[in-house]
């Protein structure tokens, strides 16, 4: 095996999730060159795997523009074209598609090469599902409710790779220089270091502001940072004006730097946001809630010790989180629960009764429930 190309195009935390599956490619194939393909506004991401050659950027914002253009359907055709022609020329042995949506399989499919894993979509004819790992994956999709299986696991299968691969990463010094200068001049002090995101893609992922608050109140020597895009920025400054802790770095940093403020940080705080995965690559403690739409065996950060705050009824996992009416997920949850977990974790101890911890092992991610008088089992890989 001498070129791989690793299809990834969107969503920063799929393309961190991701990295596991790159460390296990450079093991299995030491002497391979191997490519990442995705978005080129998230090109920053990707280039923090220390296990790919390079990272390829595919224009979709570009090609989304056009479609949207009076007359650019064939200007985007050309791109795209162009653009598969040029990997079609680097030759590649291996394509391994992560990349569930339609862009993806049409990529895998269009490349044409002979060892493709993952969901494929040729130019002609019906959607095919390459290798056994990724039919088990969409037959995982299809009973999602009885899944327990982490999406990182699934991608490794995909992969053909085992389970419970740990991925890397690596922060270039200037993002490590600039988190520096942002923390002495932003967040000066002894105390530890509490990052916050408290945003997310969607607005039913993110924690509600009373829930950092009494964080912040069980936490009095800590020093607290909110990272977020610059979307979430305003929020924040809402937050801090009410009365909350800390300064705001969101939309003053890279992705780079955002991840390097993530490594100083003594306990990351956060909803299921991309700043759990970058915790969980980084060795960081963190705490988190997940409600309906989203459970942490699916998307959990993959690594040791992680804590989250999770009470599924029985409508979980579900398509309506941002219409509920009646989120009955968020009813066994509370923002004291969260402060006496984020208490725990940052001083190394055991969750608190009703909270899950995260174990990593050979047979990939699993969670366990502490003693609670509530339902207590185990949300362990099936």
């Amino acid at each position: 095996m001498r070129r791989i190309l690793v299809i990834q195009l969107y969503r920063a935390g799929d393309i961190l999730q991701s990295f596991p599956v790159l460390r296990g490619l450079r093991s299995a194939h030491p002497g391979a060159l191997i490519d990442l393909l995705t978005d080129e506004l998230l090109t920053e991401v990707g280039a923090l795997c220390p296990d790919a050659d390079r990272v390829l950027g595919f224009p979709r914002p570009v090609l989304r523009r056009l479609l949207q253009e009076p007359g650019g359907n064939l200007a985007a055709l050309y791109l795209a074209a162009s653009t598969v022609e040029r990997l079609r020329a680097e030759r590649y042995d291996l394509v391994v598609n992560l990349h569930m949506d339609a862009l993806g399989r049409r990529i895998a499919g269009a490349l044409g090469v002979g060892r493709t894993l993952g969901p494929v979509q040729p130019p002609l004819g019906p959607q095919r599902l390459m290798g056994q790992g990724t039919r088990d994956f969409f037959d995982a999709i299809a009973r999602r409710r009885e899944s327990r299986r982490n999406l990182v696991d699934h991608f490794l299968g995909l992969a053909d790779l085992p389970p419970g691969i740990r991925g890397a990463i690596s922060l270039p010094r200037s993002a490590s220089m600039r988190a520096d200068g942002l923390l002495a001049a932003r967040i000066p002090g002894r105390g530890p270091l509490v990052v916050v995101q408290s945003g997310a893609s969607r607005a039913f992922k993110g924690l509600p502001t009373a829930w950092i608050r009494a964080v912040q109140e069980r936490l009095p020597g800590a020093r607290f940072g909110w990272i977020g895009s610059s979307g979430e920025r305003a929020a924040i400054e809402e937050a801090l004006a009410a009365g909350l802790k800390g300064a705001c770095l969101a939309g003053e940093t890279s992705f780079p730097e955002a991840a390097a403020v993530v490594a100083r940080a003594a306990l990351v705080v956060s909803g299921d946001t991309a700043a759990l995965h970058l915790a969980a690559l980084l060795g960081r403690p963190s705490v988190s809630a997940y409600f309906g739409a989203q459970r942490p065996q699916d998307t959990g950060p993959y690594g040791d010790g992680h804590f989250c705050l999770f009470e599924p009824p029985e409508c979980a996992p579900c398509d309506l989180a941002e219409g509920c009416d009646r989120p009955v997920c968020k009813d066994g949850l509370s923002a004291a629960l969260l402060a006496e977990a984020g208490a725990s974790a940052l001083e190394g101890g055991p969750p608190p009764p009703g909270v899950w911890v995260s174990s990593l092992g050979p047979r990939g991610l699993e969670w366990s429930r502490s003693a609670a008088p509530a339902r207590a089992g185990s949300l362990a890989a099936a």
